[in-house]
């Protein structure tokens, strides 16, 4: 996923349409490359060109897969983001194909996969970056719940448990936020608690209370 941003802009939006505008008035001859020679470029290497991987292409992009991955999920009561999945190593894998055979090679060399690295790099910054962790968290890109959303609930969760045990089975959310503030604001609180209660952790006896199940 490459995100494609349209701001409207003076300066950008008269340079794009004199760009646009001036490639229409151009004669045939002036073009740099033919287009008809291009296309047939790009479907002669897709159809014909089959690199394969050479060693130092798979230990960089193994090497950047396993660092990026080898980190601890848990952190103390938090759980961390996973930053890339093995699907994106497949995506590094076609990226780096996808170089190789742009210049019509019959490997994909050492430097093919650093390019593919740093488009993934782009690409998960882009679209996978999480501002309140500020690491990439691949459930982002997925459409998940990212893993701050995720802490947020376990650390209502937790404290609903804890109280419980401290004063019984009913659990003031006002008490909650007293024993969360500067942790969670209470909108943030309020929002845990309602997913709490969908999934069956606990339920709401009265109103302003919570109890387990």
């Amino acid at each position: 996923i490459f995100t494609m941003r349209d701001i409207p802009n003076v300066g950008n939006d008269t340079k794009v349409a004199d760009h646009i505008l001036e490639e229409h008035q151009r004669e045939a001859k002036e073009m740099i490359i033919d287009k008809n020679l291009f296309r047939k470029y790009i479907a002669y290497a897709r159809q014909r060109i089959k690199p394969k991987l050479t060693d130092e292409a798979v230990n960089k992009m193994k090497e950047f897969y396993v660092g990026l991955r080898n980190r601890p999920m848990i952190e103390g009561q938090e759980m961390k983001s996973i930053p890339i999945s093995a699907r994106q190593l497949n995506s590094l894998i076609r990226m780096a194909e996808a170089t190789a055979k742009l210049r019509m090679s019959e490997k994909v060399e050492e430097e093919d996969a650093k390019i593919a690295i740093d488009l993934l790099k782009y690409y998960l910054m882009q679209v996978g970056f999480d501002e309140e962790t500020g690491e990439i968290d691949i459930d982002k890109i997925s459409g998940k719940m990212k893993s701050s959303q995720r802490n947020k609930i376990f650390l209502v969760r937790d404290t609903i448990h804890n109280l419980t045990k401290e004063f019984g089975e009913l659990v003031s959310i006002e008490k909650i936020e007293e024993r969360l503030e500067g942790k969670s604001t209470p909108e943030e609180i309020e929002d845990a608690i309602e997913r709490l209660a969908k999934e069956g952790t606990i339920f709401k006896p009265r109103r302003g209370f919570v109890q387990k199940l």
